[in-house]
């Protein structure tokens, strides 16, 4: 799976969602947001759809849902869902 920081050098909108699940969600803290990132990524990898797939593909396709996940829960109530 990509870091966060990987995940800021990318492209498209993967940029602008490192800014503001780092910045604004986490307040600037990288560590608790990259373990956020990688619980999500990991609890979306963890189903019986993605075990179909090849390694690379499940990860990738992981990380898309968990993009959007987090995007979603950070505009619509303004935080991470592992933050207390």
């Amino acid at each position: 799976m990509r870091s966060l920081t990987a995940l800021h050098d990318g492209d498209g909108d993967e940029p602008r969602f490192v800014e503001i699940f780092v910045g604004k969600v986490h307040q600037g803290q990288w560590d608790p947001a990259e373990d956020h990132w990688e619980r999500t990524v990991m609890d979306f990898l963890d189903t019986q759809e993605m075990e179909k797939l090849s390694a690379v593909r499940a990860t990738r396709k992981a990380e898309r849902l968990a993009i959007a996940a987090l995007w979603y829960a950070a505009r619509r109530w303004g935080r991470c869902p592992w933050c207390p």
